[in-house]
Order: structure tokens, then C-alpha cells, then sequence
């Protein structure tokens, strides 16, 4: 897979000498350069196909211009009653950046327990908002979207954003008038659970999803 100059660069054993002790190692040590060398290559490969799907992603799909301009930007950082901190900051850089281009964007966004991933969220839901599209958060339970969603309405109070939090909790005649609503664009951000993504939801105008995982 690999060529003997590559091999070298990263330390690595050719498959000919990896593959006999990956089943019976002769010893410690070489199991564990054995084992480097196959974890490497799952992850090589992953890689590769990855970016041969963001290419392809590229060449063959189109995605909504969704720019933060200076107004834009100004007016949805008024609404945070905080400094943004500096990764939160140049989260915000990359993800605009994404959003202003006609390729689609699919980004993994990390941070440990309350470092304000959901702040970096909100304003690119919110960019989207302000280029005429609506945008979604989708969390995993109803506990986490109830947050999400109170999260956001206190941000948005100021603000002409239309909100709504869409569950499996809703009642029949709750659930009919909110998929109405979303379907004919008077709701600008949905917040739920994988309620979202049932067939009978349908969206007007939707330019961004954010998955809370």
C-alpha cells in the first residue's frame, strides 16, 4: 500500500513483516509496531475516502451562499450579552468562511463540556437566518433540545428570529400547526429530536443543520 520511502518517513513496517507477527508475535515490542502499522493504514484509508467524498461533495453538489457580512456578524453578536472567547472566535472564522462558499459544508465542531460549542451553533444558524434560510438544531434526546431551545430563546428575545422546538412530545394538533408553520417559512430555527427528520417534515427554505451528538 505504502512505499518504502513513505514507510520510513513514518516509522512504519512494511505489510510482508507486520502481517505474520500481527497474528503470532514474537514478542512484545513487534506486536505493538505490528499493531501501528494496520491502525494506520484503517485510518489512511479513511481519510482518503473521506476526501474523495468532500471532492466529489465539491465538484457535483451545490449549497446556498450563506455570507456573514460585516453587518450581519455585527448584529448577531449583539445579541450575546458576552465576549466570545478566541476559539469561539475562530470557530466562527472557519465555519463563515464554509457558509459563503456554493460547496456544502460538513463540519465536526469539539470542545469539552460547556466551552460554548453551542454559541459557535447559534451563530451560524443565525447567519443563515439572515441570508433567508431557515436552520435546524437537532439533539439526540428531548432533555438536550428543551436546553437548546431555552438557550436560544434567551439569546433571540431581542431579536425578530421565529423559533420553534419540535418533539415527539408534541400533541397531534400541536405537531399539524408547527410543520405548517415551518413548511411555509414562518419559523426561521427548529429545534428537536430526530422528530426532524420524519417524512411529513418539510421546510420552505432550509440552509443549515446543526446535529448535537
Amino acid at each position: 500500500v505504502f512505499p518504502p520511502e513513505y514507510l520510513e518517513e513514518h516509522n512504519l513496517w512494511p505489510i510482508g513483516r507486520a502481517l505474520p507477527e500481527i497474528h503470532k508475535p514474537s514478542d512484545w515490542e513487534n506486536l505493538k509496531h505490528a499493531r501501528r502499522r494496520f491502525v494506520y493504514q484503517e485510518l489512511f484509508i479513511l481519510q482518503l475516502a473521506l476526501a474523495v467524498r468532500r471532492a466529489r461533495q465539491r465538484k457535483f453538489s451545490d449549497a446556498p451562499v450563506l455570507e456573514a457580512s460585516a453587518k450581519i456578524d455585527a448584529r448577531i453578536r449583539r445579541l450575546f450579552p458576552f465576549e466570545l472567547t478566541a476559539g469561539q472566535r475562530k470557530s466562527i472564522e472557519q465555519i463563515a468562511h464554509d457558509m459563503a462558499q456554493t460547496a456544502p459544508m460538513n463540519r465536526l465542531l469539539q470542545g469539552d463540556v460547556g466551552s460554548g460549542k453551542t454559541v459557535v451553533a447559534v451563530y451560524a444558524m443565525l447567519a443563515a437566518v439572515a441570508n433567508g434560510h431557515q436552520a435546524v438544531m437537532m439533539a439526540p434526546t428531548e432533555v438536550l433540545a428543551r436546553q437548546h431551545g431555552k438557550t436560544l430563546r434567551r439569546l433571540l428575545q431581542n431579536s425578530h428570529v421565529r423559533m420553534a422546538e419540535l418533539t415527539g412530545g408534541l400533541s397531534a394538533a400541536q405537531r399539524s400547526a408547527m410543520l405548517e408553520a415551518i413548511a411555509d417559512g414562518r419559523i426561521d430555527v427548529v429545534v428537536g429530536t430526530q422528530a426532524i427528520i420524519q417524512d411529513d417534515v418539510n421546510f420552505s427554505k432550509l440552509g443549515l443543520v446543526v446535529i448535537d451528538e
